[in-house]
């Protein structure tokens, strides 16, 4: 299987080199031959990349420690389903599953591609084959998981007992791809310069995949804050970790260009603006790459120093500039069709959003390469602490949402102020009274009352769209509202979908602004029997016991939990001694309730009787994953309505 893996990522590279060059002579020249050899190069090549991933799989699963990735990620003990994250768990693998990742989705990318001219798929094939040539190219020479151990072992060091979490099994996956699915828009821009934009329907398709890969990158970007709250025993979920800000950089972006490409399918507008974005995302993925793997920031999810980098950011620098200047180069295609009428407008919201989420992304940005710049610069490091990103997102997250709402009350072109009074007027009272009612619940904060109104503000108007449109199809129909409710679902998947999707975010934002500015914490020092209170929470500590396994000891503190005199059960924080590590891991142990989350630590003790627990009231927590949830449910929708009723 050795030989296997390294034969075929040779393949691989060679495939994507020549179908890189088949594709760009069959769409410059017309030749079916080559249009047809560029499209078999991408069918080849993910076979060639699904056999080689079936052969690092098959060396892990049997244990095959004289390779040197398996012997640094792997060991015998570790159980099955950790053995699936060893695959990516490690840089050389990572890097073999992400071209993989690239490799799949070009597959599926060309064959429903049936659409488009040859010409167009042609060059999609050669970009896309190029990019993946790229990978092979770097994988076979830099990041080769099939090296050799110089030496014989028996068995692995095994895999980062941070890593051995379910949430790792399925965070790396959905988050490469959505890095993996950009790959495939970023083509299509490039695809539709080359072509010099004669197939017009190449924009269905970039938008198509651009919204997948914004479902896979909400999804693995959540999946990793639920696997930050619930392994690391800090309490929080996102920290402006450098790596986490290199993956919801191009999710700010991705956002901005399925906002910005509805303007240009509808209006015409914005259309250089929607490229330089679609170039702009595919290079932030290039740049999280960079970060994880180059050494320049620390960072926990970081692999550490490595040559891999020097190789990325060389790409990222060529790439970003090649595509910059081929579109500016072009720069009279993308003349607007139509003027912006009124700033009271959905037109002008939407260009008022696009700015916001790039100032949002100049910032995050900044502030991620701000400590290796002056380290660079000045030869002194200056830190970047969540203060900064703190007094850039309150901001900034607010106008996002308030503008949201506005957006779902004006209308195209022009809004006349007969038109937009009532269900302003409306959602207008709706935050008013969220307002007044938070303040008699004692919510006295600025912040929240701002937040927590503008969503209720947003949530009415989002409602009173709905509505309206139900009762425009009841009447014109001539149906009782039942029936036109279930007959708007089935005719306005957009409207729907994309209600769903900002109710989402609305109700994300409340989880943040009451996990945020909420959260109740306090360390007690106890011992065996004794009782001890966080707010409206009884807890008695009933003492530890000691378990062991082929992998790690675990010490288990056993919390008796009451609340309001009624028995809640018990809870139980853990410390895991792994053998293969000094340093010992925190396992939480957390009560949920709809409002908010008991979240308990065992700290340690002092071997004289004594043990310390930190214990943790987060509200409105599970608001997070219940709006990130509906969010992708809802443009999962959208994307396969586009898919079946053929981009209607």
């Amino acid at each position: 299987m050795i030989e296997l893996g390294h034969y075929t990522l040779l393949a691989s590279l060679l495939i994507c080199s020549w179908g890189f060059v088949a594709g760009i002579i069959g769409g410059r020249n017309g030749s079916l031959a080559m249009q047809r050899s560029a499209v078999r190069s991408v069918h080849a090549n993910f076979f060639l990349l699904l056999i080689t991933s079936c052969s690092l799989s098959g060396l892990i699963f049997t244990d095959q420690f004289s390779v040197r990735y398996i012997a640094s990620y792997s060991s015998r003990n570790l159980p099955f389903l950790y053995k699936l994250s060893v695959f990516w768990g490690g840089q050389e693998g990572s890097l073999l599953f992400w071209a993989l990742s690239i490799s799949m989705v070009s597959f599926i990318a060309v064959v429903f591609s049936k659409r488009h001219t040859p010409a167009l798929v042609s060059y999609l094939s050669a970009f896309l084959l190029g990019i993946m040539a790229f990978f092979a190219l770097l994988i076979f020479f830099t990041g080769n998981p099939f090296t050799l151990m110089d030496r014989q072992v028996l068995d692995g060091q095994g895999l980062n007992p941070l890593l051995q979490n379910w949430y790792m099994v399925i965070h790396p996956p959905t988050l490469f791809w959505g890095f993996a699915g950009l790959a495939v828009p970023f083509a299509f821009a490039m695809a539709a310069l080359a072509d010099n934009f004669r197939d017009k329907t190449w924009i269905q398709g970039a938008g198509n995949w651009a919204l997948f890969s914004w479902i896979f990158l909400t999804i693995g970007i959540t999946l990793g804050g639920r696997w930050a709250y619930e392994e690391l025993g800090w309490g929080g979920y996102w920290a402006w970790d450098p790596v986490e800000n290199a993956s919801f950089l191009p999710w700010l972006t991705l956002t901005a260009f399925i906002h910005s490409i509805i303007l240009w399918k509808q209006r015409g507008q914005l259309k250089l603006w929607s490229f330089i974005l679609l170039v702009v995302s595919f290079e932030l993925t290039i740049f999280g790459t960079f970060i994880t793997r180059s050494g320049v920031l620390s960072s926990v999810h970081a692999f550490g120093n490595s040559s891999i980098g020097a190789f990325l950011m060389w790409f990222m620098i060529l790439t970003g500039l090649f595509s910059l200047g081929w579109i500016f180069y072009r720069y009279r295609k993308f003349k607007p069709e139509a003027r912006l009428e009124s700033l009271a407008s959905r037109e002008a919201v939407f260009v008022l959003n696009n700015w916001i989420l790039a100032i949002f992304t100049l910032a995050v940005f900044s502030g991620t390469v701000l400590p290796a710049v002056s380290e660079i610069v000045t030869g002194r490091k200056v830190s970047v602490d969540n203060s900064f990103y703190n007094q850039v997102s309150w901001p900034l997250g607010l106008t996002l949402l308030f503008i949201t709402g506005i957006c779902t009350i004006l209308t195209w072109k022009k809004a006349y102020a007969r038109e937009i009074r009532i269900p302003l007027g409306i959602s207008l009272a709706a935050g008013l009274i969220t307002c007044i009612i938070s303040l008699l619940y004692g919510v006295r904060e600025g912040i929240s009352l701002a937040f927590y109104s503008v969503s209720a503000f947003v949530l009415a108007a989002l409602v009173l769209k709905v509505f309206r449109k139900v009762v425009s199809v009841s009447r014109k129909e001539g149906i009782n509202p039942a029936a036109a409710f279930l007959r708007t679902i089935s005719l306005s998947n957009r409207l729907i979908c994309s209600t769903l999707v900002h109710a989402g975010f609305v109700i994300v934002v409340v989880g943040i602004i009451g996990s945020s500015l909420y959260t109740r914490e306090e360390t007690f020092m106890v011992r065996e029997g004794e009782v001890f209170q966080m707010e409206d929470y009884t807890l008695t500590f009933n003492g530890v016991k000691q378990d062991h396994d082929p992998i790690k000891d675990v010490v288990t503190a056993e919390l008796e939990v009451i609340r309001n005199g009624s028995v809640i059960g018990l809870l139980e924080p853990q410390k895991h001694f792994h053998h293969n590590y000094e340093q010992p891991m925190t396992e939480i142990a957390l009560y949920q309730t709809f409002f908010r989350d008991l979240y308990t630590i065992l700290y340690g003790w002092d071997g004289e009787g004594n043990f310390s627990f930190r214990i943790i009231i987060n509200p409105l927590v599970r608001f997070i994953w219940w709006g990130v949830a509906l969010m992708s449910l809802a443009a999962a929708w959208r994307v396969l309505f586009l898919i079946f009723a053929k981009g209607r």
